[in-house]
C-alpha cells in the first residue's frame, strides 16, 4: 500500500523523512505514516470551498 511518512521513521530498509511517499506491506501499522489516499482525500477536502462546485 502507498503510504505517506508524517515523521520520521526507518520502513525496515531506509529512514524516511515527512512528507515522503513510498509503499509498505498491505496492512502495515505505525504511528509515523498514513494511507497516502486519506493524505489525498484531505487535501481535496482543505481546498474545496463550501458552496462552490467543483468544474
Amino acid at each position: 500500500m502507498r503510504v505517506i511518512a508524517k515523521k520520521t521513521g526507518f520502513d525496515g530498509r531506509k529512514i524516511r523523512q515527512p512528507g515522503e511517499e513510498f509503499d509498505m506491506p498491505e496492512g502495515s501499522k505505525g504511528s509515523w505514516f498514513v494511507p497516502a489516499q486519506k493524505v489525498e482525500s484531505k487535501k481535496v477536502k482543505e481546498t474545496a470551498e463550501p458552496g462552490k462546485d467543483l468544474v
